[in-house]
């Protein structure tokens, strides 16, 4: 598991970065002030089909990201493409947005982050919560306290 905090950071001499919470549309930093902008797991909750406007929010996201990286500056962008699934197998809701994405030209890739449980029945309580009830059935059935979980990396240089 990746456990780095701020202050671990700050311990290793790297003093020129920072981690927020912002609208994406209105990112809290300078023209041109930063090299890397990283979104987790945040912009498919306006970037999917069923948000009214989802294509003009991603539009609003990429004017911003541009306005705020450097010359030669990289978004990346890490999203799901599937709970509960060993392949890829993204949501139907999200293609739209992914072939935004292509679009852009941004490079993609993608990697397992399985998440894993202390018993069958966490697994099932916070899958049903986060993932619905098929996913929950799944697991339960199945026996399952590691959850297959397959996340795209999106990257793309300014």
């Amino acid at each position: 598991m990746l456990d780095i905090t701020a202050d671990k950071l700050r311990k290793m001499g790297q003093q020129n970065w920072k981690i927020g919470v912002a609208d994406h549309t209105v990112l809290p930093v300078d023209d041109h002030s930063a090299d890397i902008v990283v979104a987790g797991w945040s912009i498919c909750y306006v970037a999917q089909s069923g948000v009214e406007n989802w294509k003009n929010n991603v539009l609003k996201i990429m004017a911003e990201v541009k306005r705020v990286l450097r010359a030669g500056g990289t978004f990346v962008i890490l999203e799901t493409l599937g709970t509960g699934y060993e392949e890829p197998d993204p949501p139907s809701f999200l293609e739209g947005y992914y072939q935004m994405l292509r679009n852009y030209g941004f490079s993609h890739s993608w990697i397992r982050t399985d998440y894993q449980f202390d018993t069958v029945e966490e697994a099932e309580e916070l899958s049903r919560f986060f993932f619905g009830d098929e996913l929950a059935e799944h697991i339960v059935n199945q026996r399952l306290t590691i959850v297959p979980e397959c996340t795209g990396i999106w990257w793309l240089g300014y």
